[in-house]
This record gives structure tokens, C-alpha cells and sequence, in this order.
């Protein structure tokens, strides 16, 4: 295809012209701008009322010098310029799915198409996190009342659906206490993960019944496929060459037996992808905590992610993403509870659940493990050691003023 670009747009000016309103370069474009922006509210606002789950995952970004070397970790944040891409290749990859359902499989040619689906979790998994929210007390009793109800409520009526607009008071809620990351990242858990296929199921997360991969042909070979099969459809019904048109039916015959392959193929090199990237990540994070072991060795103020018996996940407020060692929360009183799956301390009440802010310090960043520990202690032993701290300072402060007196005297005598 042959684009004609009229402006090479930078993500930053473009939020920059939404918060402030001009930028040099950019006068002509302004005003679509806006519409488009205005396009892209209304856009969310369908998406919404459907019941499409917004689930919060902070990514950080890695930056590296020209050998590859990490340099600096920061926060990846999305503008308003990144969210009005998504919403629209959102929209085109529902209005292919949508079209190409219609014409493809309730056609004469039956041409095979690759969704991207997302199954209906099972109301049991789904209701064994709501139960763990419930034990460490993170939501009103309303909100996971009628969470629960919704849930138990498809699970007693044998051709019920979840919908996923089920979830949504619990991540508004959690948006409103600052422990969305945590709580979007344990539901994502309870769900299986989304992928290709020629059945379509929908798309739970998104609340759709059509979707797909459509808008990356050059990155993504799903999106590739689709426009192959667009391809061969029109030339098909646009060719008035009977022996073509055989040749080409023969090839969507040959998709066809090859088809389900292919979408297993592509869903597991995601997978692949993604643990490839987590991997490299980590290894770059233990290197570039292990080179700066001084700036970031704590203490610094942290939140959980996560928690099992063996390990508590954290992200602290400087990007790194690390771990707690269970064991190390043990030796400090800590005592893990299954149920809740979380930490608590029966002499002082103290404890450690999803979402809890507390002090990392001590880090310690292992390269051939890829991984960085801290060691933990609630905000309010941090408090209390301040508290000591500062009436120490203050003595000190005292006596040798005291001592400059006396000196003084001395002198004067």
C-alpha cells in the first residue's frame, strides 16, 4: 500500500498540543486533533458501557548506551496521544473481525480467518480471588457482595455468561486506593491468556463477539494472514478468469487444512516473545541495580504485586521490579496465610498484602539469577527508627552546643 503522510507526529508534542494547545510545525493539524481526540472519548465511552475491563500493568522502560549496556530505568506512561492510537486500531481490528465474520464464514467461499479470542473465565477460578480480596479486607463489603452475587448468579444458571463488566467496580475501587496494579494483575491470573484461532469465541476482557489482529502486518504474522485472506476473497470475486479463480480456492483449500497450526504456532511464539522479554529485562535490571548498588540499595518506599508462600513480588517507587524472599519475612515474625494469601505478625498486627505500601532496603541484585532482592520493614517501624533517629540527632545537637558554651566560658574566664 502506498500511505501519503502529511505529518510525522511525535507522541510527546501531540500531548503536548492536547494539555497546552499549540507547537510549532503542528498549526495545520490542530484542529483534527482535537476532533480526533474527541472521537477517541466517545470511543472509550462505548467501550465502558459494554463492560471492557481496564486493567492497570505499569511498564518500565529499559534504557540502554549503543552497546547495549543499561542505563537508567524509567516509567512508561500513556498519554492521551498513545490512547487515541490504541482506541483506533482497536476499532479497525473489531470492524475487520466483525466484516470479515460476515463475509468470509457466512459466505459461499468460507474463507479461514484468525481471531484473536479470549475465553470466558471459569466463574469458580474467578470467584476463589474474589474470596482472597474479601480475606485481606482491600474492597468495601458492597463491592465484593455484588461481585460475588453476579458471579454466583451465573454459576446457578446452567447457560449463563460472565461478563466481564463483573470486575469493574473492583478495579474503580482499586484505581481509587492505588492498588490497581496489584489487584489487575491477580485477576489477569484467574483468566486464561488470550489467543489465535479460527473459531471465535469473543473476546471476554474486551467485551466483544468479534475481534481480531489486523493493524501490524509488519510485526505481527496474525495481522499478516488476515490480509492474505482479505486478498484472496476479493480476487477470488473480482477475477473473471475461471481457471485464477480455481487456482485461488485451491489455495484457501490448503489454508484452510493448515489453518489451526498456524494459530497454534503463532499464539505459542507469544508466549515465547513474552517470556524472552521478561527475561532480558530482568537480566538488564539486576545489571543496572548491581552496577548503581549505591543508589539503589534502600531504603526506598515499595508496594506489593504479589505474594505466595515463597516470595512477595514489589515494584518500588524508583521502577524496580524485585522480590521479597519468604523466608526473609519469617525470620522477622511473619507468618503466611494460605487463605489470604498473605503475610501477618501476630505480636505487632502487622501485615503485608496486595497493594501494601512498606520500606524496601538492603538490595541485593543477582545477575546470573536475574533477580533483585530487598528486605522489608512496615512504614511504621520506619517511622519509629526516624523517630530514634531524630532524638538521637537531637542529643547530639544539645551536647555539642552545651560543649560550645562551656568552651566559651572557659575562653572568657
Amino acid at each position: 500500500s502506498i500511505i501519503n503522510s502529511k505529518k510525522r507526529m511525535v507522541y510527546e508534542e501531540v500531548n503536548e498540543i492536547l494539555r497546552n494547545g499549540k507547537i510549532n510545525g503542528y498549526e495545520q493539524f490542530e484542529k483534527n486533533l482535537f476532533v480526533f481526540k474527541e472521537l477517541s472519548d466517545k470511543l472509550d465511552k462505548i467501550s465502558e458501557e459494554k463492560g471492557r475491563m481496564e486493567l492497570d500493568s505499569g511498564e518500565f522502560m529499559i534504557h540502554t548506551d549503543l552497546e547495549g549496556k543499561p542505563i537508567d530505568i524509567a516509567m512508561r506512561y500513556q498519554g492521551e496521544a498513545e490512547r487515541m492510537i490504541e482506541n483506533a486500531m482497536v476499532e479497525a481490528n473489531i470492524t475487520i473481525a466483525e466484516q470479515c465474520r460476515d463475509l468470509f464464514i457466512d459466505g459461499d467461499l468460507n474463507v479461514p480467518f484468525v481471531y484473536r479470542v479470549h475465553e470466558e473465565p471459569e466463574a469458580r477460578r474467578l470467584l476463589s480471588v474474589i474470596n482472597i480480596f474479601k480475606e485481606q479486607q482491600l474492597f468495601r463489603e458492597a463491592t465484593i457482595t455484588k461481585a460475588e452475587n453476579s458471579i454466583h448468579k451465573v454459576m446457578n444458571t446452567k447457560k449463563g455468561k460472565l461478563s466481564s463488566s463483573i470486575v469493574k467496580p473492583l478495579l474503580d475501587e482499586a484505581r481509587e486506593k492505588d492498588i490497581c496494579e496489584a489487584v489487575s494483575s491477580i485477576i489477569l491470573k484467574s483468566m486464561s491468556k488470550a489467543v489465535y484461532s479460527p473459531i471465535n469465541v469473543g473476546h471476554f476482557g474486551l467485551a466483544e463477539k468479534n475481534y481480531c489482529h489486523f493493524t501490524a502486518p509488519i510485526r505481527r504474522y496474525s495481522d499478516l494472514q488476515i490480509q492474505l485472506s482479505i486478498r484472496l476473497f476479493e480476487e477470488y470475486y473480482m477475477c473473471a478468469d475461471a481457471n485464477r479463480q480455481d487456482e485461488i480456492y485451491k489455495q484457501i483449500i490448503d489454508i484452510k487444512k493448515e489453518i489451526s497450526d498456524i494459530c497454534n504456532h503463532i499464539s505459542q511464539k507469544e508466549v515465547d516473545a513474552d517470556e524472552t522479554s521478561r527475561e532480558v529485562n530482568a537480566l538488564a535490571q539486576a545489571q543496572f541495580v548491581a552496577e548503581n548498588i549505591r543508589d539503589y540499595e534502600g531504603p526506598v518506599e515499595a508496594r506489593i504485586l504479589d505474594i505466595t508462600s515463597s516470595r512477595v513480588s514489589i515494584a518500588t517507587d524508583d521502577f524496580i521490579l524485585a522480590i521479597i524472599e519468604g523466608d526473609e519475612l519469617k525470620k522477622s515474625g511473619f507468618l503466611y496465610r494460605r487463605q489470604s494469601r498473605s503475610f501477618y505478625r501476630p505480636h505487632d498486627k502487622a501485615s503485608f498484602k496486595l497493594g501494601t505500601r512498606f520500606v524496601a532496603f538492603n538490595a541485593e541484585a543477582s545477575i546470573p539469577h536475574r533477580v533483585v532482592k530487598y528486605s522489608a520493614m512496615t512504614l511504621k517501624e520506619k517511622n519509629k527508627i526516624d523517630k530514634q533517629v531524630q532524638k538521637s540527632l537531637a542529643k547530639r545537637i544539645v551536647k555539642r552546643r552545651t560543649h560550645k558554651v562551656v568552651c566559651s566560658k572557659e575562653k572568657a574566664d
